[in-house]
């Protein structure tokens, strides 16, 4: 197996150029859908009256980011999902360590920039088609607003998910890769639950078997131990979630040149 530090940036710059090149029409494609969904909405909310006209672009910059992102991602590997096109692909000159961050790169960095920049752009297009048909006024979209800054952290961290499953899952990896999500969702709630319990079961009004295991625990506040152990996984997710899934990325694309 190639050493996982194998990293050339002249040859890494030409294969970004290749991807964007061979997935620029798919975002395309999903920018004008993106677009005419918007301006659709936006002129039925007009011509409804709707009170949600003037805070559109609240809802659609994280649908279109986050469920756009998503897709976008789960379709990056596509050139797994055939014998042949998985073979050519496997064959590029570049290590798999430069395939997995490409494809890291566009799904994250450049897909978030891009469609920041072009919903920036379009809404104004948007607000003004919508003034001149109905005499309304939308509310600009605020493109470094603290709220789309924590849309764009949850992307960030998020779209791993999917990257990690275009890669497990290149044939149907969006549906897939959500299955096996809430899978592993509910596996980690059910142990995080029994964690819970057993820690807390002096709280609990029926203890039931948990109730034998009151020597494990200490005589701490509840609410401390709550608050500590939330900011324990809110912390250990934001920094270690995302770069996890993108090494186990690496191995599973590892495996395919098995």
């Amino acid at each position: 197996m190639e050493h996982i530090f194998q990293f050339d940036f002249s040859r890494f710059g030409s294969l970004v150029l290749r991807d964007l090149k061979q997935y620029w029409k798919t975002y395309a494609l999903f920018a004008g859908l993106y677009a005419g969904i918007i301006l659709a909405t936006s002129l039925i909310y007009a011509y409804d009256n709707d009170n949600d006209l003037s805070t559109v672009h609240l809802n659609f910059f994280p649908f279109g980011l986050l469920m756009g992102g998503f897709f976008f991602t789960s379709i990056i590997f596509r050139e797994l999902g055939t014998p042949v096109e998985r073979s050519f692909y496997l064959a590029l000159p570049a290590s798999n360590l430069e395939k997995v961050v490409s494809k890291l790169l566009i799904t994250s960095v450049i897909f978030t920039l891009v469609t920041l920049m072009y919903y920036t752009v379009f809404s104004y297009i948007n607000n003004g088609i919508v003034y001149l048909l109905t005499d309304l006024k939308i509310n600009n979209f605020e493109p470094f607003s603290s709220t789309n800054w924590m849309v764009i952290k949850v992307y960030l961290i998020t779209q791993s998910i999917f990257l990690l499953g275009a890669v497990s899952f290149p044939k149907y990896s969006l549906p897939m890769t959500l299955l096996a999500f809430l899978i592993i969702l509910f596996i980690v709630a059910a142990v995080l639950f029994l964690v819970f319990r057993i820690t807390f079961a002096d709280h609990f009004p029926d203890s039931g078997p948990f109730s034998e295991m009151e020597g494990m625990r200490g005589p701490v506040m509840i609410e401390g131990k709550i608050e500590a152990f939330g900011d324990l996984i809110e912390t250990l997710f934001n920094i270690l979630f995302a770069p996890a899934l993108w090494i186990v990325t690496y191995f599973k694309l590892s495996e395919k040149e098995a």
